[in-house]
């Protein structure tokens, strides 16, 4: 899938929630298969502004199923976002409950997941916008001790392989061959990263034209590979010439065959610690040019 890295306007397409519904992503399948499950919206008195939503799930696989409530916390009278939301777990005689504050444009909508089938907990998630495209989700366990954040993941899911290793829409290249670079491990709890070794020599093909820059470019300003080759001639070349003339080591076509030669996930930028947002990739053209690609999944 192509997704423009223009810094500041760069857009997420909303695939993982329906609001008022909860919904599952199929282990190993590449979309978000969205279903109303046993949620519903719930009349307690929350303002109008505000969402409820609430499910039965057997959170721990003890055979029991908890009562959850989630409550959505908008500063707007009418707005499709959050700023807030408020977990409530009730099990038994106990109530558990966790505040999330100063959230950025969540999604009114819980996913329920069984990230890795051999534990014996069903994690549930809720994602975000962020501020200017910089979506997150938020992971949470419940173990009848609490309710437990395990982590945010950078950019929103997409798939996971049910053993535990989950995939969002920047872990993979968005090019033609779709090659995997990163994944958030929660048994690790903690970004895993593709080996340079499995990825050096591995072909990218974009569906657009992209800039190769030369290996310091990145220190002086912010690069941008991406160009969108539905804006004209004249717009991509004024793009171009915003960037020093020696700091640029060839414009390349769309479908152009471009080889690995290395890889950096030493530079991320502030998202999320800076963790799996931009994975710098050096490539050679067929001619034996070789340049880096950079932020071809988006950035401020």
């Amino acid at each position: 899938m192509k997704r423009s890295s223009l810094p500041i306007f760069f857009c997420i397409a909303l695939t993982l929630c329906i609001t008022g519904c909860s919904s599952e992503i199929k282990g190993k399948s590449k979309e978000s298969k969205a279903a109303i499950t046993n949620g519903s919206s719930g009349n307690t008195d929350v303002k109008n502004s505000d969402q409820e939503l609430c499910f039965k799930r057997d959170l721990n696989k003890d055979g029991v199923e908890e009562n959850i409530k989630v409550i959505f916390k908008s500063k707007e009278a009418i707005s499709e976002r959050a700023q807030s939301y408020v977990i409530i777990i009730n099990t038994g005689d106990k109530k558990y409950t966790y505040e999330a504050e100063s959230e950025s444009n969540v999604i009114p909508g819980v996913n329920f997941s069984d990230f890795d089938t051999k534990d014996k907990y069903i994690e549930f998630y809720i994602s975000s916008e962020g501020p200017s495209g910089d979506p997150s989700s938020s992971i949470y366990r419940f173990d009848n001790s609490g309710i437990k954040k395990l982590c945010d993941t950078v950019g929103h899911i997409k798939e996971y392989d049910r053993e535990g290793k989950i995939y969002t829409e920047f872990s993979k290249t968005n090019d033609k061959y779709t090659v995997t670079l990163s994944c958030y491990d929660i048994n690790k709890g903690k970004i895993e990263f593709v080996d340079k070794k499995n990825l050096v020599g591995k072909k990218l093909q974009y569906d657009n034209s992209v800039i190769l820059f030369t290996d310091s470019a990145f220190k002086n300003r912010l690069c941008v590979s991406y160009l969108n080759d539905n804006d004209g001639k004249e717009e991509k070349d004024r793009i171009i010439s915003n960037y020093e003339r020696d700091s640029i080591v060839k414009v390349c076509e769309a479908n152009e065959i471009l080889t690995i030669v290395d890889i950096d996930i030493t530079y991320g930028g502030i998202f999320k610690d800076g963790t799996g947002r931009n994975i710098r990739i050096k490539v050679k053209t067929s001619e034996g040019k070789e340049g880096w690609l950079e932020w071809l999944n988006g950035g401020d």
